[in-house]
């Protein structure tokens, strides 16, 4: 009658398929209604959080049992149930136990389908799941959002094959990463905005990387993902912290520019971007826009840091040369970068930069990485780009311009013989030899501390070993297909390379802090 006690007659076990037993189970599913479960040693099972199939006879059905002194979980399956006297009641609460609901997104109950429950907004700060205390942290538990007052609280309750993303409501980040090998089938990004508006009051930035399973209904593994984003509740997220943030950094990977369209009316709802007076830090990767002046509408000119990496235009993701040419007029506004990365995006050619790069003064890292199929595209970026490069950013410290296959020998002199402080370079896949001019341009560039290019033909670990140790081993030459070429090196030189090596991979984390703008600072 309480909604909490049930009863079984089955053959169960525990929890490992031990200790077989064929008494009736007298106990419940609800965590807080289990004997001793505020004891240290208590263990909530893991497979409670985890979606579960009612309809299948070879589903384990988990079961707390509640008698003093035989108390414990146990485990039994359809198939070995003989009598369930209070099932109607069971089925009536669990409806309505948060505790039993975690982690499903929809079970059907007879005709009728559970809505998972969703955050919302109570005006105080939410208690602990687990203690009642206030919360610290917020956990995107598949399609449910919950609250937990530390991390033990917080890994206690969640499963332990389960790593959910999470974030601090104290952090001045909010951060959400949700690569191919998370867990969770749902991703809540409405629930992520909604607690963050509310309940971070150090918030300043946004950083979000989800994969593309999330986005697509057909990926390579047929899992069930998907993300929870909504148009309104991305604008008024956005509207509210206008004041406050200073950095929004949302990554997506490939083939997904429809589908994050559709979930942001047409990338609409980003605009509260453009009017953000603080923004310093903006990057939107594998973003699809239906029209020039959305995108532009979201592009601050107090910015720093812009990345645009493969964005696409239109309903044929293709770019016009006047289309190119006005988001082109528009970066010309932005003077304050030191930061600006635009591969393969805008159809870019020699004559964009031309006009671009005389109004970017600041400019310290540059990626105009062309397409890397030539099926995408043409490269349109040739030696004169490169000149324009060397003209106008001497003081440029990094520079990628992999798949511009119209470019040579020339265009890489030009620049490593006036941009005399650039320590990061990349030429993968254009059209030079390598084999032939890797000690030139090893060597000019006296400040250059790593070089990423393309393929070599024969005998090419000798000829990097002669080309890193004419630099006295300075220089660390990476390769596309294979890496870090590592090659036999002196004590001495040895030692330059790793100190440069360090420098490399402390800007290769910096590059991707949401606070940093340019990711050589402070390591040089």
């Amino acid at each position: 009658e309480n909604g909490v006690e049930l009863r079984i007659v089955c053959v169960h076990t525990d929890l490992k398929g031990n200790d077989r037993k064929g008494w009736t189970l007298q106990g419940t599913q609800k965590r807080t209604k289990c004997i001793g479960h505020r004891t240290s040693d208590f263990k909530w099972p893991r497979q409670l959080n985890r979606e579960r199939v009612y309809n299948q006879t070879n589903s384990d059905i988990l079961v707390h049992n509640n008698v003093h002194g035989e108390s414990g979980w146990r485990k039994t399956k359809y198939s070995a149930i003989q009598e369930v006297p209070f099932w109607g009641i069971f089925l009536q609460f669990w409806e309505d136990d948060n505790s039993l609901s975690d982690g499903i997104s929809s079970v059907s109950v007879g005709q009728e389908a559970i809505k998972p429950s969703q955050y919302e907004p109570t005006g105080g700060l939410p208690d602990c799941k687990e203690c009642d205390s206030p919360a610290r942290f917020c956990a995107l538990d598949n399609a449910r959002t919950e609250f937990y007052c530390s991390k033990s609280c917080m890994n206690e309750f969640l499963d332990e094959e389960i790593d959910p993303p999470f974030f601090d409501l104290h952090a001045e980040t909010l951060e959400i990463k949700a690569p191919e090998e998370c867990t969770i089938n749902v991703i809540n990004l409405d629930d992520a905005f909604r607690v963050a508006g509310d309940h971070m009051p150090n918030l300043n930035s946004v950083d979000i990387e989800v994969c593309q399973e999330y986005f697509l209904k057909e990926n390579l593994n047929n899992s069930k993902r998907s993300v929870m984003l909504t148009p309104a509740v991305l604008n008024q997220f956005l509207e509210k912290v206008k004041y406050r943030l200073i950095s929004f950094v949302f990554g997506l990977h490939d083939c997904c520019w429809e589908e994050i369209k559709r979930m942001t009316d047409r990338c609409r709802s980003l605009i509260p971007l453009g009017s953000m007076p603080h923004i310093k830090k903006l990057e939107l990767t594998h973003f699809g826009f239906d029209d020039v002046a959305t995108l532009k509408s979201c592009l601050s000119t107090s910015l720093q840091c812009l990345n645009l990496d493969h964005v696409k235009m239109g309903r044929q993701l293709n770019w016009s040369p006047a289309e190119s040419t006005d988001v082109v007029v528009k970066l010309c506004q932005l003077t304050r970068l030191v930061s600006l990365s635009i591969s393969d995006s805008f159809a870019l050619n020699d004559e964009h930069l031309c006009m671009l790069l005389p109004n970017l003064c600041n400019i310290k890292c540059l990626v105009i990485d062309g397409p890397f199929s030539t099926m995408h595209g043409e490269s349109q970026v040739t030696d004169v780009g490169m000149h324009v490069i060397a003209k106008h950013c001497p003081g440029i410290l990094s520079l990628s311009a992999n798949f511009q296959r119209d470019v040579t020998v020339n265009g890489v002199r030009s620049v490593i013989r006036r941009c005399h402080h650039i320590v990061e370079l990349e030429i993968g896949e254009i059209n030079i030899n390598l084999q032939q001019h890797l000690r030139e341009i090893v060597t000019t560039p006296k400040k250059l501390r790593v070089l990423c290019c393309g393929k070599f033909g024969e005998q090419s670990e000798r000829c990097i070993q002669q080309a890193v140790i004419a630099s006295k081993g300075r220089v660390v030459v990476c390769t596309m297909s294979g890496g870090r070429a590592d090659v036999p090196l002196s004590p001495a030189h040895k030692r330059n390379q790793d100190q440069s090596m360090d420098k490399v991979e402390r800007a290769h984390k910096q590059r991707f802090d949401p606070l940093v703008c340019q990711k050589w600072e402070g390591i040089l």
